[in-house]
């Protein structure tokens, strides 16, 4: 996961957190492990940010893994804003 969490981080994502759960290691279901870096703000409408979702089955029983990238702040210009008023 931090591998990941490094590349994304190259390739230009201002920020990343990563939550899985499972039998990590081979071990039995306990909390859950999440790694973070940079800033991921979930509360903020302007943020432009992906979420993922995915399961994978092993020997050792289901992993979920949630991932939310944060890519930057989504900024309307002026001239998109008088558009969208003229239409209503």
């Amino acid at each position: 996961m931090k591998q990941a969490i490094a590349s994304a981080m190259r390739v230009g994502a201002e920020g990343i957190k990563v939550k899985g759960i499972g039998p990590f290691g081979g071990g039995r279901y306990g909390p859950y492990e999440q790694y973070k870096e940079g800033r991921i703000p979930l509360h903020t409408l302007r943020a432009d940010i992906d979420y993922a979702i995915s399961e994978a089955q092993t020997v050792y029983g289901k992993i979920g893994i949630k991932v939310w990238i944060f890519k930057g702040e989504v900024t309307a210009s002026v001239n998109n804003l008088s558009l969208i008023r003229n239409d209503q």
